[in-house]
C-alpha cells in the first residue's frame, strides 16, 4: 500500500504532466501565429510588454539534403565498386510482423509451411512510468491554471501604455 506522501507525490506528477500538456498546447498555438511571418533565415526579437528583450524566434535557412533519385543505379554502383558497404537486412515491416506473431503465439512461423522461424523469441519488456490524469483531475488543474493566469500570477510584466513595437518611455528618452 502506498503512503500518503507517495500519493501526493504521484499527484504532483500528474499535475506536472497536465501543465506540460497545456504549455505545449499554448506554445503550438503561438507558433501558428508567429511562424507564418518568418521567411527562411529570418528572426524576430522577442520582447515583453515593457520592451525587455528575452530572446528571438527564428526560421532556419533551408537545409541542403541528399536525395536518392535512382536507388537501383546507386545500389548497382555500390555492388560493383564497394560491395563491402552492402549489408543484408530484414525489411522492418516483416520484422514487425514476426514480432506480432511471437507476441500472439509465443513463436514466429511461416504461414505456408508452418515451420517455426528461429532467432526470434518472446522476451520481457520494461515497465514504463506513466502519469495518467483523470478527466476530473485534468479539469481541476486546467481550472487552477486559469485562476493563476487570470489572477496575473503567471503573467509576464508589461508596461502600461506601451504599444507593440514602441520602446517604453524610459528607454525612448
Amino acid at each position: 500500500m502506498s503512503s500518503r506522501e507517495d500519493r501526493e507525490t504521484a499527484g504532483r506528477a500528474v499535475f506536472g504532466k497536465i501543465i506540460a500538456e497545456e504549455v505545449a498546447r499554448l506554445t503550438g498555438a503561438i507558433r501558428k501565429q508567429v511562424e507564418p511571418n518568418l521567411e527562411a533565415g529570418e528572426h524576430i526579437i522577442g520582447v515583453l510588454g515593457d520592451g525587455t528583450r528575452i530572446g528571438k524566434v527564428m526560421r532556419t535557412e533551408t537545409p541542403r539534403t541528399a536525395d536518392i533519385t535512382d536507388e537501383d543505379a546507386l545500389v548497382q554502383w555500390i555492388l560493383d565498386n564497394r560491395p563491402d558497404e552492402i549489408i543484408p537486412t530484414i525489411r522492418p515491416s516483416y520484422l514487425e510482423y514476426l514480432r506480432a506473431q511471437v507476441k500472439a503465439h509465443g513463436h514466429a512461423y511461416d504461414l505456408a509451411s508452418g515451420e517455426v522461424i528461429p532467432g526470434i523469441e518472446p522476451g520481457v519488456g520494461t515497465p514504463a512510468y506513466k502519469a495518467v490524469p483523470t478527466d476530473e483531475g485534468r479539469e481541476l488543474v486546467r481550472s487552477r491554471l486559469a485562476e493563476l493566469i487570470g489572477g496575473g500570477l503567471l503573467e509576464l510584466p508589461t508596461a502600461r501604455g506601451v504599444r507593440d513595437g514602441e520602446p517604453p518611455a524610459a528607454a525612448a528618452g
